[in-house]
């Protein structure tokens, strides 16, 4: 059994063309009473609350567009806020260059013929990330009703296409 995934991914088929799903979306975006807010660039959307509503753990989706034959692919991936992701990849960075730093000092002790004392900072390592792993999906589950609410949004714009393409 895997783990859950820290930023859980999907994918939707949507019967319009790339041009057509991104237009639909930035019209939606454009209403003044859209649940949701965003920007595009290219092929690549990406959602969030409004800022009144977002707390630390408020989520962002990305999307990116492909064609296919039959109008075209959303992977879409969820994510906390760009400024918190870099925060947790700093700290699990940071562990990760402790960890390694004290099994290339421990090592060295061993070679000279000392006790390898530097190996108590691995444990206290291996915890932290998992409490940083923990955090994750602390953060996820605190923002599951906001994780919803962006993905009815896409499925509502993806579900549009149905009502307009022939059966």
């Amino acid at each position: 059994m895997l783990p859950p995934a820290m930023r859980p991914r999907f994918v939707l088929e949507c019967h319009d063309s790339v041009p057509e799903v991104m237009e639909r979306i930035d019209q939606a975006l454009l209403q003044p009473d859209c649940p949701v807010r965003g920007y595009m660039r290219s092929r690549h959307i990406c959602l969030s609350l409004p800022e009144e509503e977002r707390h630390f753990w408020s989520p962002t989706l990305d999307l990116d567009l492909e064609p296919t034959e039959q109008g075209c692919r959303l992977r879409g991936y969820f994510g906390p806020q760009p400024n918190t992701w870099t925060m947790y990849l700093a700290g699990f960075a940071c562990l990760i260059l402790v960890a390694g730093a004290s099994l290339l000092i421990a090592s060295s002790q061993w070679i000279l013929d000392q006790p390898p004392t530097a190996l108590w900072a691995l444990p206290v390592c291996l915890a932290l990330l998992a409490a940083l792993y923990l955090a994750a999906l602390g953060g996820q589950s605190l923002s599951a009703a906001q994780i919803e609410r962006i993905r009815q949004f896409v499925d509502l714009q993806v579900d549009k296409s149905k009502e307009h393409s022939p059966a």
